[in-house]
């Protein structure tokens, strides 16, 4: 998948999104099992949401910290009382668990 962010004219971004999510899960459906799927599908989000320029803005970051960002799956227990992080993207080592 590319890293490059898709356009964000509204006009432009729907094709765009869509032919990322569509390699997304064709990469998904091919993945060695259902947390390999998942983490595909969470690396696109990391490419079609938010503002990746956001971090240049003066006073975005306060002094000492870096840009990044992270993705994942969170799945719902049966009974409804935990959420558990199931697949991880961008996540630093320290912080993926």
């Amino acid at each position: 998948m590319s890293d490059e962010p898709p356009p964000r004219d509204p006009a432009a971004l729907w094709p765009a999104a869509l032919e990322a999510l569509a390699r997304a899960t064709r990469a998904a459906c091919a993945a060695r099992g259902p947390e390999e799927a998942l983490r595909e599908l969470a690396a696109v989000c990391s490419v079609l949401l938010g503002d990746t320029a956001a971090y240049v803005r003066p006073g975005a970051l306060k002094p000492g910290e870096r840009q990044f960002s992270v993705c994942g799956a969170f799945m719902v227990t049966p009974d409804g009382r935990e959420n558990i992080l199931l697949a991880t993207s961008t996540f630093r080592p320290s912080n993926a668990g």
